[in-house]
């Protein structure tokens, strides 16, 4: 357990008991378990990411992947041609 040994942990618990409230120290201990837990996950996380950045960049690119979309694919098209049809229709009124 982190490399401390029995006498380490048993002067380490009497420091917290005469610096801490004895009812405290069930809390803290809580509080630095999740805190622990928290770090542990963030830490997967972390190299889980760097993993997929690693398979990303090893991975070689296609052509497909470089191309360029369509002028008729992008949405943006649609919705300015359904405002002119709109403004066309109002003004031939």
């Amino acid at each position: 357990m982190f490399g401390l040994g029995f006498w380490e942990i048993v002067v380490i618990f009497v420091v917290l008991i005469i610096f801490i409230d004895p009812k405290e120290i069930p809390v803290m201990l809580r509080k630095l378990g999740r805190l622990y837990g928290e770090v542990l996950d963030f830490n997967k996380d972390v190299n889980k990411m760097l993993k997929d950045i690693e398979t990303d960049v090893k991975e070689p690119l296609s052509l497909d992947d470089l191309s360029i979309p369509d002028k008729n694919d992008i949405k943006g098209i649609d919705i300015i041609k359904e405002k002119n049809s709109k403004n066309n229709i109002k003004k031939k009124e």
